[in-house]
């Protein structure tokens, strides 16, 4: 009977938990949306959208046809802002972290909760959902696809597989990310399907999968075109698999490779969720295998694209967070086997407190070099393991596993939401961020403040004073200088032949001519663009000991020198 109850009120306790959770999730995305400037990326999302709205025409292709028409619909309605074009990815990319919620069957309810914790949390779902790109849109799609198609295996009703169709339109109409997420997820589910091919909700599958099949064609159309405003969008969604096939060629540019992304950013899932995948993989348990060969076969994806984006990296980050929650739902279910309080409690104190005095000191490290510091980081680690040899020795084995596991993650899950909310709020356009590509300076809305103050100085009002700058269609100055009625965009400078009063350009030096005579102008330079490379951050000395340079930066993001301005923007004034 106490059983029972426990049954009826838990469902009330789960549903307030997962509120909780969303709660969490959309203040985390949508807290200070428009802290940075839009990167490069995303500026040519933006655009394509303000094109639409405006009814100017957008380009043949190159962008994500889902995002061009729900933000060509926004800033329609709404106006045009930083904050407003990062709003649908924000919002889509808070109901990533409740997905875990379709597979709770399958991970246990803790495992899902857990899961949807670690995607709440995660630096690279956040960020991602933060940034004007589809790869948050293609993976939530694809979380739809594999909870409607797991639900409808389950025994589940024929909605779990238009679901299920649903997923998979939005992700292939998201961006090129979704093929990178397809791909090994298509590639483990085809090993395990030998099985699923004999059982009967295999053969269940034939009767609606016609109309799932149907439905999925007429969401590509209807999603692609921008419900039908954009037809052009069908061409836009067909490059999308070219786009993709395209990160398999050279880079220009070595992108940090994912192991590396994985360490920095994702340590929780990395650690727990493979040791997880491991751990089933020895007790044979097929769905958490299938979520060990995702996970394994997109790092080896990620490593055979050269061109690959830092964000791609959430090819792993999906399937290493189902397989945390596969860690906790073992967790919970030990727990009220073989039970040792005291001596559990105060293990778990002692492992929580070295892992505090193992970060202490190599922050203290990070300060003054000392390699006595570096000898006790190596101490503290050493303990840690003969600790758990005596734990294991003091405790029930079959036990023996779980504080020491729970632990460290909960160590490891504070690291992780540190480095989440370091790039997300602290650190959004710095490129020591290794998940920030391409990153616009924040002075650029100095440039735009100071050409608001000179036209009211000039016009009366903010936004009329004309002037001529030298910008791509799709660039950066091209977005924060639109508002500007009077403002005349010239690809190159050399073709205006009268020199006009006020000029914005990258141009460090400017010489033009007012008929016969040369022009002289005043300048003021705002930096547009930093660059840092992760490459310069050695260990130094001649025995290559030192590393706190390496250190400092992994653990606050701070390199002795800062990052070099590359590019400007230069406002002349005649």
């Amino acid at each position: 009977m106490v059983r029972r109850a426990r049954d009826r009120h838990w469902p009330t306790v789960e549903t307030g938990l997962w509120i909780l959770l969303a709660a969490m999730s959309l203040t985390l995305r949508l807290a200070r949306l428009d802290v940075a400037p839009l990167a490069a990326d995303e500026v040519h999302e933006a655009l394509a959208a303000w094109r639409l709205a405006a009814g100017s025409g957008v380009p043949a292709g190159g962008y994500s046809p889902f995002l061009l028409g729900v933000n060509g619909l926004l800033f329609a309605v709404a106006g045009t802002g930083d904050g407003l074009a990062r709003l649908p990815t924000a919002l889509l990319g808070s109901l990533l972290p409740l997905t875990p919620w379709l597979l709770r069957r399958r991970i246990g309810r803790w495992g899902a909760l857990m899961a949807g914790l670690y995607l709440a949390c995660s630096p690279a779902a956040l960020f991602g959902a933060r940034h004007l790109d589809g790869t948050v849109v293609a993976a939530l799609g694809v979380m739809l696809l594999l909870g409607g198609l797991t639900r409808f295996l389950d025994g589940g009703s024929r909605r779990w597989l238009f679901v299920a169709a649903g997923g998979l339109a939005l992700a292939v109409t998201g961006g090129p990310p979704a093929y990178g997420l397809l791909l090994p997820l298509a590639v483990a589910g085809a090993v395990l399907l030998r099985d699923v091919r004999r059982s009967e909700a295999a053969v269940r599958l034939w009767r609606p999968l016609p109309s799932a099949l149907l439905l999925f064609a007429l969401l590509v159309v209807l999603l692609g075109t921008a419900w039908g405003v954009n037809l052009t969008g069908l061409g836009a969604t067909g490059d999308i698999l070219a786009r993709w096939l395209g990160r398999f060629a050279p880079a220009t540019e070595p992108a940090p490779g994912p192991l590396l992304l994985l360490l920095v950013y994702e340590p929780f899932g990395l650690l727990v969720g493979l040791g997880g995948g491991l751990a089933a993989l020895l007790r044979r348990e097929r769905f958490a295998t299938l979520l060990l060969l995702w996970a394994v076969g997109g790092i080896v994806l990620l490593w055979l694209t050269p061109s690959r984006a830092p964000l791609d990296v959430l090819t792993v980050v999906l399937p290493l967070a189902l397989l945390t929650g596969t860690v906790a739902e073992a967790v919970a279910r030990t727990w009220r086997r073989g039970q040792e309080w005291l001596i559990e409690g105060l293990y778990g104190v002692i492992v929580l407190v070295l892992w505090i005095h193992l970060y202490l000191v190599l922050a203290h490290y990070t300060i003054l070099g000392n390699m006595a510091d570096l000898a006790l980081a190596v101490l503290t680690l050493s303990l840690q393991v003969v600790l758990a040899l005596a734990y294991w020795l003091a405790v029930q084995p079959e036990v023996a596993w779980r504080m020491p596991v729970a632990a460290t993650a909960l160590v490891l899950l504070m690291l992780t939401f540190s480095a989440a909310w370091r790039v997300a709020q602290v650190y959004p356009s710095d490129p020591r961020e290794l998940l920030v590509t391409e990153p616009t300076a924040i002075e650029v809305r100095d440039l735009v403040s100071t050409l608001e103050d000179l036209s009211w100085q000039e016009t009366g009002t903010a936004m009329l004073v004309p002037f001529t700058f030298e910008a791509q269609p799709d660039g950066v100055l091209t977005w924060y200088l639109r508002d500007f009625a009077r403002a005349k965009r010239v690809d190159d400078l050399r073709l205006v032949e009268a020199g006009p009063d006020v000029v914005v350009t990258s141009r460090r030096e400017l010489a033009m001519r007012g008929g016969e005579q040369e022009v002289t102008y005043a300048g003021q330079d705002f930096v547009l663009r930093r660059h840092w490379e992760v490459r310069d951050l050695t260990c130094r000395g001649e025995s290559n000991w030192d590393c706190r340079d390496v250190v400092r930066w992994w653990l606050f993001r701070k390199t002795p020198a800062l990052p070099e301005p590359v590019e400007w923007a230069v406002l002349w004034v005649r």
